[in-house]
């Protein structure tokens, strides 16, 4: 490639991260790159340059050094931490580290290589595999009675000739030369795409793949994607942040077509740590999963279970462009310069599980080219049915026992409540004013407001510092609705954030889509897509934000709009979130760094863990922030939540994060970093009790210091 460009978003260096594309200065005639969490690589036909994540800025360049004492012309590299591995351009294998390079002893002909954590897997240029590294997971491929680490290349016994490899935190892929995937290390989650969760410790072919050909693979941190020669992507694996651009968050065990992009058809893919980003062939770039440090590119920092369209346009489609990602991060290599522009959304259909297909083939999907099952075989698969029936039945006893506990807490709740709706209506609400800071409504809202009241008592709560009348509302409703009218008819372009009012519909069925509330055609999809557009309007510059409509659904289920309106509008003009939603890196990474120190001097243990991991508590603290916790949390306990923050003020966002992580103290210091993202994709399944979560929540102590601080931003002029 000539005149070659590399653009870049997420987060590009400590300090620095955008969400937008942004062109990126390169060493010229760039040929490939290696993105990693501390070090990555850029290679040219004659040099190695590496950089580590303080030397990308904001003044876009990356400022990367090359490296000395190469060995010889570098055809490809990857980065483990400080420690480099290097295939040169004669398919020699060599380590590179303290700026020395060492020859890694093996007679393969290396062209290719892949890592995980703690592992390499390489393709010599015979089609064969070797790996080298810890093999706890299975994830070397070299079967059962292993040796606990390899310090050099193994080959791998199989006989299949394979064209591509990737590699997962501990499990890896590879592709043959006649389009099928084999798989194989930690079955977690399913990231192995056998329809199970169990670990494989030599590389097995995935077999509800065998319809397709496939042309590309790709592995994240805990998931897997692929690009069939029809142009269709699937995906599986773990799906807590949407990363299998489905449309849900729920993993998946066996590979299933991502129906929104079937008809785009996908030709260049490539897998974060916990998002998607792929290139179809008309030069279109869209990104799903984990947004929090703007890897997805769409002008956001929120996560998508969708293919999001880029803000990005690669006008020049050649076979030689290229797509890379790292943990936080994505970039393209290409030739030529890169349009930029506002995103949208491909058409939303229903995702199809392939899984469906064994439903019509009567107990388990057997492609035609394979033989019958052996009566071993059979016996065995039906042994295997046996106990998952006696599973099922221990399932639904469990399940039975915990219905008729959760119908007794139920019936106990509803009493409470009935009682605290006479206290409200007969001896508070009439005297509100005087009785708003009693001991009295102090005990009432930890014990919970009734549904009935909730919403005004919120209200009375926040108050309308802004002076917003009802009439402000109506004239903003009303401008809305003619600038969303000239927009849909191409009359007008939209100048600033304004133009985001075309994404809010496309949005607002996937808000609470679990529970149905927002879908398209209910009374409150339109009343909820009123009061965003409401809101745009008003607040031109903040325009609308992915995650808004969360905070908002939750206002319209507890108030009329207009009243909801007001709440929504004083809410997110906070100063305590706005930053979130301007997307201001420095505020966020200044309420970041003090939830950093709330979570210190509480939590200790988890504070080490996560610096160990190289967890960034940005990755899901924004998100929890900048929907109050809606989207994580269930509707009634994070309705417990909302009813402390509005009564006690932004101290209680604050104790809800490091109250949610002591709930799971214990299950946390357990796992290392795929455990921990996986526990924080799905927090709403451990924190389902409001009682419990209120008790956590008064039981965070914070230091003096941090109180004033808190308090110095709650009072910025903004």
């Amino acid at each position: 490639m000539s005149n070659i460009t590399v653009w870049g978003w997420g987060r590009l260096s400590a300090s620095f991260a955008s969400v937008n594309p942004i062109k990126l200065n390169i060493p010229e005639n760039s040929i490939g790159m290696f993105i990693s969490r501390k070090n990555s690589l850029i290679w040219t036909e004659q040099h190695l340059y590496s950089w580590d994540e303080d030397i990308i800025t904001s003044q876009e360049h990356i400022f990367p050094s090359k490296l000395p004492n190469l060995p010889k012309k570098p055809l490809y590299a990857i980065s483990q931490n400080t420690l480099i591995t290097l295939v040169t351009d004669q398919f020699h294998l060599y380590k590179y580290e303290n700026f020395l390079p060492s020859a890694i002893s093996t007679k393969a002909k290396i062209i290719s290589l892949s890592c995980g954590n703690d592992f390499i897997l390489s393709l010599d240029i015979n089609g064969s595999l070797y790996s080298w590294g810890n093999s706890a997971k299975g994830q070397l491929g070299l079967g059962p009675d292993v040796l606990p680490i390899y310090a050099s290349p193994q080959q791998l016994l199989i006989e299949e000739k394979f064209i591509q490899i990737s590699c997962g935190l501990n499990h890896s892929i590879a592709l043959d030369n006649k389009g099928r995937v084999f798989s194989w290390g930690s079955g977690a989650d399913g990231r192995l795409g056998h329809g199970d969760f169990k670990d494989q410790w030599s590389p097995h072919m995935i077999e509800s793949l065998c319809p397709f050909n496939i042309i590309m693979i790709s592995c994240g941190y805990q998931h897997s994607a692929m690009i069939a020669n029809t142009g269709e992507i699937l995906s599986f694996g773990f799906n807590g942040y949407g990363q299998l651009g489905l449309g849900s968050l729920d993993s998946r065990s066996q590979p299933c077509i991502i129906e929104s992009l079937s008809k785009s058809y996908t030709v260049k893919l490539a897998c974060g740590g916990f998002h998607t980003v792929c290139i179809c062939a008309n030069g279109d770039v869209y990104a799903f999963g984990l947004g929090a440090r703007g890897q997805l590119g769409t002008g956001n920092n929120t996560n998508s279970s969708l293919p999001e369209k880029a803000q990005l346009q690669v006008p020049n489609m050649i076979k030689e462009t290229k797509v890379y990602c790292g943990l936080e991060s994505s970039f393209i290599m290409t030739c030529g310069d890169c349009e930029v522009g506002l995103p949208s959304r491909p058409t939303i259909t229903e995702s199809q599980d392939l899984s469906l297909l064994s439903e019509s083939s009567g107990g388990g999907f057997r492609p035609s080219n394979l033989p019958p099952k052996s009566p071993d075989e059979a016996a065995y698969h039906k042994k295997l049915v046996e106990e998952q029936e006696q599973f099922y039945l221990e399932k639904v006893r469990e399940k039975e026992k915990n219905s008729r506990e959760r119908m007794r807490r139920e019936s106990f709740r509803e009493n409470e409540i009935r009682e605290m709706m006479k206290c409200w209506e007969n001896d508070i609400l009439p005297c509100w004013d005087q009785k708003k800071a009693s001991k009295q409504v102090e005990k009432l809202i930890r014990r919970g407001l009734p549904a009935k009241v909730r919403g005004e008592i919120w209200l009375r709560l926040i108050g309308n510092p802004m002076g917003l009348t009802q009439d402000f509302f109506e004239i903003t409703l009303a401008k809305a609705q003619k600038l969303h009218e000239a927009l849909a008819q191409g009359e007008i372009e939209a100048l600033g954030k304004e133009g985001s009012l075309k994404f809010i519909k496309q949005d607002i069925s996937r808000t609470f889509h679990q529970m149905g509330y927002f879908k398209e055609g209910s009374p409150l999809n339109q009343q909820l897509q009123d009061l965003l557009e409401a809101f745009t309007i008003s607040r031109p510059d903040i325009g609308y934000v992915q995650g808004m409509s969360y905070i908002a659904g939750m206002l319209l289920l507890n108030l009329e709009s207009c009243k909801a309106f007001l709440m929504l509008v004083n809410i997110i003009g906070s100063p305590l979130l706005i930053p979130f939603y301007r997307l201001d890196q420095v505020g966020i990474s200044h309420r970041c760094q003090l939830f950093k120190f709330v979570l210190r001097h509480n939590l200790p243990e988890i504070s080490d863990h996560f610096e160990n991991e190289g967890l960034k508590l940005g990755v899901f603290l924004i998100e929890w922030f900048l929907t109050l916790y809606s989207r994580s949390l269930g509707h009634e306990v994070v309705s417990r939540v909302w009813d402390l923050f509005f009564y006690q003020g932004p101290l209680v966002l604050y104790k809800t994060g490091v109250a949610i992580l002591k709930i799971i103290f214990y299950e946390i210091l357990n796992e290392e970093l795929e455990g921990i993202m996986r526990m924080l994709g799905q927090v709403g399944n451990y924190c389902d009790n409001g009682d419990i979560l209120v008790d956590m929540i008064e039981s965070i102590r914070i230091p003096e210091w941090v109180v004033l601080e808190i308090a110095s931003m709650a009072s910025e002029s903004l």
